[in-house]
């Protein structure tokens, strides 16, 4: 099966995005987005991520780190963003502005929100609750974080501050308190990289550099990846303390790491493939063709 994620027009080549339907991102000619949102199966030698058709639905696949092994894990669909559970037979994602987590043994879908604008979820390391940011009940329409139980119950918002911008991406740290998100600082515009925990307080502002920053991941050793939007795509590296902060790798999105923090996931904006590296950016290796 061929997958295709972008459409020419003129000299420009315009992806559409999964996590936003309706959103079109221009890029530079030459850019074939096709393998994105990689994560990683607890087991560290499984990936998942999007493809997607050329009728422009998207479907959840498979690879080993090896590259070998490609299956299908869901029916061809609009979904976005997964995220594997913690013990292996679940993946949470967003579908039609909604929370969903798929069985992966018997292939069985369970809705787990059902009104308002839900992405981006993140399963706790302990499997008990899932964060995502949503509009829900925002009269202003824009998205902060909120959590729930794996089953769905226990919703809760647990920031609301519009007075400061909009709040979005969030993934638990290690200890099930914090959370690394995005948010939106009026008085620039741009979404930085920043720690909450779940009262909603902020806890430090990691990035202060006017750039478009989104999808930060958070390994097991407390070290931050996020995409920058410089350059049409950057992955950055930064430490919880704000130590350390540089440019891993050019002409790349959607970072996530491996469950041993070791190595982190991509897509390689060159040839639209997931490609996975040493935490430092050294060792490159493409795993799904």
């Amino acid at each position: 099966m061929k997958y295709i994620k972008h459409i020419i027009y003129l000299s420009t080549i315009y992806i559409f995005s999964s996590c936003d339907i309706g959103t079109i991102i221009p890029g530079e000619v030459g850019d074939i987005i096709i393998d994105v949102e990689s994560t990683w199966s607890p087991n560290g030698y499984t990936i998942g991520y999007i493809g997607v058709t050329t009728e422009m639905t998207s479907g959840m696949f498979s690879v080993d780190t090896t590259g070998s092994n490609l299956n299908e894990i869901s029916v061809p669909d609009l979904i976005s963003f997964p995220d594997w559970s913690p013990d292996g037979q679940w993946l949470v994602y967003s579908k039609y502005g909604n929370i969903f987590k798929r069985n992966i043994a018997d292939n069985i879908e369970i809705q787990l929100t059902f009104i308002g604008g839900n992405r981006f979820p993140s399963w706790s390391n302990d499997g008990v609750w899932i964060a995502f940011h949503s509009n829900k009940d925002s009269p202003n329409g824009m998205s902060f974080i909120w959590k729930m139980k794996s089953d769905g119950s226990e919703l809760k918002r647990i920031i609301y501050t519009p007075e400061d911008g909009e709040v979005k991406h969030p993934d638990w740290f290690p200890d099930g308190i914090r959370l690394v998100v995005i948010r939106s600082l009026l008085s620039h515009r741009s979404p930085e990289v920043c720690i909450i925990d779940t009262s909603g307080n902020t806890i430090s502002v990691l990035t202060n550099d006017f750039s478009y920053d989104r999808y930060p991941k958070v390994s097991g050793r407390n070290e931050i990846v996020y995409q920058r939007d410089d350059n049409l795509g950057e992955i950055c590296f930064i430490k919880a303390d704000g130590s350390n902060h540089k440019l891993l790798i050019p002409n790349s999105i959607n970072p996530n790491w491996s469950p041993d923090g070791l190595k982190i996931s991509y897509t390689n904006k060159i040839d639209g493939r997931i490609w996975i590296m040493s935490r430092d950016g050294t060792y490159k290796k493409r795993v799904s063709y």
